[in-house]
């Protein structure tokens, strides 16, 4: 317990020494006052920004909340047009090249694309929107038939001669 009180004892000493000096203490003691001002403003100053940076989050929530309850649209029309204007916002879908229709409340898409991967691509976003329940894709690529043509353009196998399975009689 002696130890301890000498330890602080000894301790304030040599700092009342070093701030107290008659050669340096004034200017120790300025320095050490800016230091620790200059420490209570940062620290001030990140709490600050920690707090808008907060708020700014819990407000962005909110709005993102907010717009997640979108009433969906009113009918075929209403549809269509908002499915054009998210799937079209997107620079990576090729817009000449999609029809967007909507049928007594199913989403039907017709065109030609590059490949698979962006026929994947448009239906999977196509999906996420909201007021989509069901999508009819008659999406292909070049040198395919549309999934709607395929069996009209499939040969059909007749019965009886050439003509079509007529008699002549």
């Amino acid at each position: 317990m002696k130890i301890r009180r000498l330890f602080w004892a000894v301790a304030a000493g040599a700092v009342a020494e070093y701030f107290w000096d008659p050669e340096l203490g004034r200017t120790r003691r300025a320095m050490t006052r800016d230091r620790v001002t200059r420490m209570r403003n940062r620290t001030q100053m990140k709490t600050e920004r920690l707090k808008r940076a907060k708020s700014a989050q819990m407000r962005g929530l909110a709005a993102r909340a907010q717009h997640v309850r979108d009433d969906p649209p009113a009918d075929d029309i209403a549809l269509a047009h908002k499915v054009e204007s998210k799937l079209f916002g997107d620079p990576a879908v090729p817009k000449g090249n999609i029809n967007v229709a909507v049928e007594e409340g199913v989403l039907v898409l017709r065109g030609q694309l590059d490949n698979e991967t962006q026929i994947h691509n448009v239906e999977r976003a196509v999906r996420k929107i909201q007021g989509v329940h069901e999508i009819r894709s008659f999406l292909h690529i070049p040198g395919r038939p549309a999934p709607n043509k395929e069996a009209s353009l499939r040969p059909s196998v007749r019965t009886g001669a050439d003509n079509g399975g007529r008699s002549h009689g």
